[in-house]
């Protein structure tokens, strides 16, 4: 067999004078259709010669549509990678906005046990005649058992002053101090 370069030396040597002249040369796989049909090979090679043209010229077209492409791909992943840690930032944020609305959910909780149990202890201790740490209390305190200075004239008080007024005919009694034993001593 003959080597791809006598073969292209023989496809050269081969042409006929009109396409020497015009300056075109055939490629080593237009050989078959030279000998084949020579009316239709010039029109052929013109044909692609032309398609070579338009791709020449639309090649910085194409370079610029690549490039484009490209520069957009990068934008989308940067996009993409902004909107992880937004949506990363957005999570925390919930999460700490439920955990938020538990904790006050319960300090609403506890602020109303130690407002009951707070009522109750004022009722006891104004039941028991004990001496107020809440002045205006006293005052009340004082009121239902006939002072006349800072009485209050409406029936707008709350469970324990009527409890301290029901008690104002028996003499005030003062509370025993009793011990408390702790659980690790009883034994």
């Amino acid at each position: 067999m003959s080597s791809p370069i006598s073969n292209s030396e023989s496809v050269r040597k081969s042409l006929s004078p009109p396409f020497a002249t015009r300056g075109r040369l055939l490629p080593e796989n237009y050989t078959g259709l030279w000998n084949a049909d020579q009316e239709k090979t010039p029109r052929l090679l013109e044909i692609r010669e032309a398609v070579a043209r338009s791709r020449a010229q639309n090649a910085p077209y194409i370079l610029n549509l690549e490039n484009k492409i490209e520069s957009l791909q990068a934008e989308a992943t940067n996009y993409r990678l902004a909107l992880e840690l937004w949506k990363r930032d957005y999570q925390k944020i919930v999460n700490e906005k439920k955990l938020l609305e538990i904790r006050l959910y319960f300090q609403k909780q506890n602020t109303a046990m130690f407002q009951t149990i707070s009522a109750r202890w004022r009722a006891a201790a104004i039941a028991y005649g004990v001496p107020s740490m809440w002045p205006q209390q006293d005052l009340l305190v004082n009121s239902a058992q006939g002072a006349p200075s800072g009485s209050r004239s409406d029936n707008s008080g709350d469970v324990s002053l009527q409890e301290a007024s029901s008690s104002s005919n028996r003499p005030a009694k003062r509370a025993k101090h009793v011990p408390v034993r702790s659980r690790n001593n009883q034994g």
